[in-house]
């Protein structure tokens, strides 16, 4: 299995916020951080009335990502 490319805390947050921004989600933050099961992981922050609407798509956005991209040490 290839490794999978490094990327700083800021880049992914960069590329998640892109893909919710394509997918006009409005979400004005998103946080990257280690997990010791994941790698990392992303959270964000919208409005409540909005959140669980995104939620679903945020995580798949997260997965994808999670599966190409390692955060760099």
């Amino acid at each position: 299995m290839a490794a999978k490319e490094q990327k700083t805390k800021g880049e992914l947050e960069d590329m998640i916020t892109e893909r919710c921004d394509a997918a006009r989600m409005r979400i004005p933050s998103v946080t990257v951080s280690p997990s010791k099961v994941y790698g990392w992981e992303a959270n964000f922050m919208a409005t409540p009335a909005l959140v669980q609407g995104y939620l679903s798509h945020f995580e798949a956005i997260v997965r994808e990502l999670r599966a190409q991209y390692d955060l760099k040490k």
